[in-house]
């Protein structure tokens, strides 16, 4: 009974009977307008690998196309999966953006723990660390942590799945981070996130999104618009 007792708590612990998750590599295009700053159209890139019994590491990289053109952000991230029965996991990482032309840019370092409280939620809070850099010698280097603004910032996820079926899925996703995104504390993101299966290993991936600014009356006032299509494959 003691050993069948042990065994039955690693397993809820990190899960070890759950079969390894694929590789993943995911090449898509993305397009943001904020009026009065800048419209982007992006490449994206990025890299889901395995490394252990939960645990996965995740590379991403973009080049911008039309404004700041040229290399436009890059990042990495681990997450580590806790207990497996409720879905908790620690991820962490740092990220690098830039902007060519304003000779910009941005380094970051973030934590946050998650977690599903129901299959079909799931919940995230953390903390992120913001260096904006205005040097025109060093605001493209990712070592350069010296900023005249530098800002700890709150960074939550809700992501509710509105449609889980063989193959698709469709979800609502409020959060003001992602490994190569992030939004003012001052802006609410929203949007829809869909993700299909199209044979086997392959996936298409797709989303639309703003960041709601403030309220007058029953009026919303949206600061951006984001639009993205994605193609991913399982290894």
């Amino acid at each position: 009974m003691p050993k069948t007792a042990v065994r039955l708590f690693l397993a809820l612990l990190v899960g070890t009977s759950e079969a390894r998750p694929p590789a993943e590599g995911q090449l898509g295009v993305r397009f943001r307008r904020e009026p009065g700053v800048e419209t982007r159209l992006l490449l994206t890139g990025q890299a889901i690998l395995p490394v252990g019994p939960g645990i996965r590491l995740r590379l991403a990289g973009a080049g911008g196309v039309l404004d700041n053109p040229g290399l436009a952000a890059y990042g990495l991230d681990a997450e580590v999966r806790l207990i497996q029965a409720f879905g908790l996991r620690v991820r962490t990482g740092a990220a690098h953006e830039q902007w060519r032309d304003w000779q910009a840019g941005e380094n970051r370092v973030f934590g946050m723990v998650t977690a599903l409280p129901r299959a079909c939620l799931t919940l995230g809070v953390g903390l992120m660390w913001r260096a904006a850099i205005f040097d025109p010698t060093r605001y493209a280097s990712p070592f350069s942590w010296r900023s005249p603004v530098p800002e700890w910032n709150i960074a939550y996820l809700l992501d509710w799945a509105l449609l889980r079926r063989p193959g698709a899925e469709l979800s609502l996703r409020l959060a003001n981070q992602d490994l190569l995104i992030v939004h003012n504390p001052q802006q609410l993101p929203l949007g829809l996130r869909g993700r299909f299966s199209v044979g086997t290993d392959w996936h298409v991936s797709a989303g639309c999104g703003t960041a709601i600014t403030g309220l007058s009356g029953p009026i919303l006032s949206a600061s951006e618009l984001t639009a993205e299509l994605g193609v991913t494959r399982d290894f």
